[in-house]
């Protein structure tokens, strides 16, 4: 059992130490989970995390905690290329937004990344088993790490030992040129910036910068009630040449994402959430050639008094190969209201 296991009790000290560090806060906006791509060959590169309203104004500071889990099974094979993708991935996230103004917020992603052989094997075919949902790619060895890649003219990739580091620190700002207090609606343009800042050959990053651009847009008051918001966002990252299969990776991928939630009570709402991108790979293998959907649903509650918001969400693949068979993300989120300001 890796030390990275949830039932490791130093690891959930661990966490909830990092928790614990949280100051007083208010009630943060965004209700959906941050989404990722969390396929190990595809999560290296600088894709922003699904993210819209612009929750902090001038001189306040919002702060993100975000631990996720995906469980990898996959295995496949053309005439020129081969693929394994089987173990769990871990991915730590710790975020801070500043309002430098009403119009301009600065921020920056610490991702830490860890891969394993895991333990959700088991929960996984026990839960397809009940709904009589197939486990034909799970038919390999149980909790065993082997991310594989292997072309004769691209070369090959391989990690079979598991381990947990930083990641790539990811930049960011977030500029809205429309928003509505009184109707809850904003429009805006995101930037961001990826450094090349974790170890390519653990597959914690690519080993080189990124650039993303991206226009969203956000509804706080959708069918005119102020119980159900949506958002989306659309954008393009462009992909430096990093270290992580240079020969066929893409220059740009396109991304898009719509999400919605709804304010069941004053404390506990439901949010669900699409995000999809082109491929980032020129590659026959559906694994990493085709465009990527991640599909999320979940919940979150929101603490009374010191107004921190804790949410859950089970992330799925849809359509395709290319992203993780199953995913689980936990989010601790707070705004730092600066003195005299709203609560």
């Amino acid at each position: 059992m890796t030390w990275l296991s949830l039932q490791n009790p130093r690891f959930v000290s661990g966490l909830a130490c990092l928790a614990s560090l949280l100051p007083a806060v208010a009630f943060a906006d965004e209700p959906w989970p941050p989404l990722r791509n969390h396929n190990p060959f595809l999560q290296v590169f600088g894709l922003p995390a699904f993210e819209t309203t612009v929750a902090v104004s001038n001189g306040e500071t919002a702060v993100h905690i975000d631990f996720d889990i995906a469980n990898h099974a996959e295995e496949n094979s053309t005439v020129a290329e081969s693929i394994t993708i089987d173990g769990e991935s871990y991915y730590l996230t710790l975020a801070a937004r500043y309002g430098l103004s009403d119009k301009f917020v600065l921020g920056v992603d610490i991702p830490f990344v860890g891969h394993a052989g895991g333990f959700m094997d088991a929960p996984i075919e026990n839960w397809h088993d009940l709904w009589g949902m197939t486990n034909s790619k799970r038919e390999g060895p149980r909790n065993e790490l082997e991310f594989h890649y292997e072309n004769q003219q691209a070369g090959s990739y391989e990690l079979v030992s598991g381990g947990f580091g930083l990641g790539d620190i990811r930049l960011n700002a977030a500029m809205p040129f429309y928003k509505s207090a009184e109707r809850g609606r904003e429009a805006g343009i995101r930037v961001g910036l990826k450094l090349p800042t974790g170890d390519a050959n653990e597959l914690r990053g690519s080993g080189a910068v990124d650039y993303s651009i991206a226009a969203y847009a956000a509804d706080d008051g959708v069918f005119g009630t102020q119980d159900i918001s949506a958002s989306a966002v659309a954008g393009v990252l462009m992909l430096g040449t990093g270290d992580v299969l240079p020969q066929i990776q893409q220059d740009a991928v396109a991304f898009v994402g719509i999400a919605g939630a709804w304010r069941a009570t004053e404390r506990f709402g439901i949010s669900t959430e699409l995000y999809a991108q082109s491929a980032y790979y020129d590659s026959e293998l559906e694994e990493i050639g085709e465009q990527s959907v991640q599909f999320a649903f979940g919940g979150y509650y929101v603490f009374r008094g010191n107004g921190l918001r804790l949410s859950f969400a089970l992330i799925e693949e849809l359509f395709d190969d290319a992203t993780t068979d199953v995913a689980l993300q936990f989010s601790v989120r707070g705004t730092v209201r600066k003195a005299g300001g709203r609560h």
